[in-house]
């Protein structure tokens, strides 16, 4: 269950720990390895489906794109 990300970030801890602390910096700040990768998923999971409804947040973030995507069709079209 969920192995990739996990392997991927022993593999570059192993090969390259440059780039693991590039690529996984926010993971290392929340002092977050592969080994939690699984548990933190399934609590996810068990979270979702709880609550499956969008966080105003989201939703919030969903407005603002499309709100942005629109200006820029009018722009784009203004100029073509």
């Amino acid at each position: 269950m969920y192995h990739h990300p996990p392997q991927y970030m022993e593999y570059l801890m192993e090969e390259d720990e440059a780039l693991y602390k590039t690529q996984f910096a926010s993971y290392i700040a929340a002092d977050f390895g592969p080994d939690d990768m699984e548990e933190k998923m399934a609590a996810v999971h068990v979270a979702i489906r709880a609550d499956p409804s969008p966080s105003k947040k989201y939703v919030k973030f969903c407005s603002v794109v499309s709100v942005l995507n629109l200006k820029w069709m009018v722009v784009l079209l203004l100029l073509y």
